[in-house]
């Protein structure tokens, strides 16, 4: 029932890790396997009661700062869950691509199934399921594209309720459709 180990820091004023990991070969620095399929438990968990974040990726080199994959073809779950709980205002997740010159997108979805690629729903009271504005006046973008080379339409607006399948207005000196 006892912890297999515990190390702790108990002068607040160390601003060194509590447990340091390091490799020069080719292998992970640490490594956790919770081998056990009856345990609901996570392989790593972080908490903290400071500012920072409780898990934080970073890298120095050329591979990706966080990588999750799920390979379990039994499994129906997600690779990756964000959330905030009831009682939080911040949002679920933040993809930010803070560099002027790159032309990268900040989130891609991709699907080899036959599944929707990006799917948002909103299932309060209020709110829309998607937002897409450009804040720059000089910007000279679409706000949305949208493309295809099969034979189905490239937007499809379907209403199913009392408001129109499509609305649009302009409040500038353009028009609101063409």
């Amino acid at each position: 029932t006892n912890s297999g180990g515990r190390f702790g820091v108990l002068n607040p004023a160390n601003v060194n890790a509590c447990v340091y990991g390091e490799t020069l070969g080719t292998g992970e620095a640490g490594y956790f396997f919770v081998n056990n399929a009856a345990s609901g438990a996570a392989g790593v968990f972080g908490v903290t009661s400071g500012t920072g974040p409780a898990v934080r990726g970073y890298t120095t080199g050329t591979g990706v700062a966080g990588h999750f994959w799920s390979n379990n073809a039994a499994s129906t779950s997600v690779a990756l869950y964000v959330a905030t709980d009831s009682s939080s205002t911040g949002k679920a997740g933040t993809f930010s691509n803070s560099n002027p010159a790159n032309s990268a997108y900040a989130l891609e979805a991709q699907t080899s199934g036959t599944g929707t690629a990006f799917h948002a729903r909103n299932l309060g009271t209020a709110g829309r399921a998607g937002l897409f504005e450009i804040s720059d006046p000089g910007n000279t973008s679409d706000v949305i594209y949208a493309s295809t080379s099969g034979p189905g339409a490239a937007i499809r607006a379907n209403g199913n309720g009392a408001g129109a399948g499509v609305a649009g207005s302009n409040l500038g000196s353009g028009i609101a459709g063409e």
